[in-house]
């Protein structure tokens, strides 16, 4: 007999999907902050990458760190401490992390605003390991796509809206060139003291909210195998990296040695497992191997862009005689994040109960109206529009 299907807790997701908006919103912020680094810090290209690589790259260690622990211990962690409080302190990670950014950027010191950035991001890989399952136990297991979808399209609001609010903290207005860097300093203190305040917001919103706990029942299987693979992963990254920065290997052939890397681990661990699965958990599953695969090449082509987009825009005689300044390319990498905010709102359309008609109606409607919130995002800031419509 086929189990009713369990209702949505809308108050537990529209709370949830807060911390989604979040994520983009700081994430898409970085396409400002990576050329200004670069001028300021007077950078390569390659070493303004590594704001990209420190941020994203906090996600798999951090991730990897809660793996590996947990096989240690004999239990899942974030299963103990349940999604809830896993995204409490998450989000209190990452306030650590903003506030580390303020003396950082004070002193002046790349190295040390990395640092701070990979301890924000650390905070966002325990608060997004902990939400997505969350987001699937907020309601019908069969329909949990559709809050990730909804979710998602938040996040996107946020990647839209993070560019042109960052620019108009270290800039002080839309397309105005500023060459002061104590006045660029102190802007980027006033965002990230706001940043964290709004983090600790959240946090504490979290803490006192009737929200269930959010756990896991199934049993607990080890994978020491998977988690000694992977952290061979991150050690052959790693030293792809170190030699992209120490020597003058093209760097078209360090990212197809990162790629046989991480196929050659994913896809051996995975014939391993199928032959004696003890030891290497999950990744018996094709499924996952492949989801792994896919979700790194996307996210990889995804801030890819997104990270280098600004230098091209820079580039003299690719947009204009003179290139764009720091200041001026907000509004374009808003667009970059906005376009795939049309994907994911359209995707989200499922989240509601509407009839087929209604539905159909909407796919053609939504995707204009997110559109529109680009430009209004935009026109707001003071940026020019006319050239967005195209």
């Amino acid at each position: 007999m086929r189990q009713p299907a369990k209702p949505t807790n809308h108050s537990a997701l529209g709370t949830l999907v807060i911390v989604f908006f979040f994520w983009g919103f700081i994430a898409a912020s970085n396409s400002i902050l990576i050329p200004f680094c670069k001028t300021h810090f007077s950078l390569t290209q390659f070493q303004s990458q590594l704001i990209g690589s420190a941020f994203y790259g906090a996600y798999f260690i951090g991730s990897l760190i809660l793996f590996i622990v947990s096989n240690i211990a004999g239990y899942d962690i974030v299963n103990k401490i349940g999604y809830k409080r896993g995204i409490i302190y998450g989000l209190f990670i990452s306030v650590i992390g903003a506030l580390l950014i303020i003396p950082s950027a004070n002193a002046n010191s790349f190295y040390a605003i990395l640092g701070s950035l990979f301890v924000v991001a650390l905070g966002f890989s325990l608060q997004q390991t902990c939400a997505q399952p969350f987001a699937i136990a907020l309601g019908d297991p069969a329909t949990g796509s559709h809050r990730l979808n909804l979710g998602g399209g938040v996040n996107s609001f946020g990647t839209t809206l993070g560019p042109v609010i960052v620019s108009l903290f270290l800039f002080g207005s839309i397309g105005e060139k500023t060459t002061d860097v104590i006045y660029t300093v102190k802007n980027i203190n006033n965002l990230y003291i706001i940043v964290a305040i709004v983090f600790a917001v959240v946090a504490l919103f979290f803490l006192f909210s009737k929200l269930p706990d959010g756990k896991n029942l199934e049993p607990f299987e080890k994978a020491t195998k998977a988690s000694w693979a992977l952290f061979l992963m991150l050690l052959l990254i790693v030293v792809i990296i170190l030699i992209g920065q120490l020597t003058d290997t093209p760097k078209l052939y360090l990212l197809i040695a990162t790629m046989i890397a991480v196929a050659t681990i994913l896809f051996y661990g995975n014939s391993a497992a199928e032959k004696k699965p003890d030891g290497w958990g999950a990744m018996k599953f094709p499924q996952l191997i492949y989801g792994m695969f896919g979700i790194f090449v996307y996210v990889g082509v995804e801030v890819t862009i997104d990270n280098n987009f600004g230098a091209l825009l820079k580039v003299p005689g690719y947009f204009n005689e003179a290139g764009l300044s720091e200041s001026e390319i907000s509004q374009y990498i808003s667009l970059y994040w906005g376009s795939l905010m049309i994907g994911r709102w359209t995707g989200a359309i499922s989240v509601f109960s509407l009839s087929a008609v209604s539905k159909k109606i909407a796919m053609v409607i939504v995707p204009f109206i997110a559109f529109a919130v680009i430009l209004l995002v935009n026109k707001i800031s003071g940026n020019e529009i006319g050239n967005l419509y195209p």
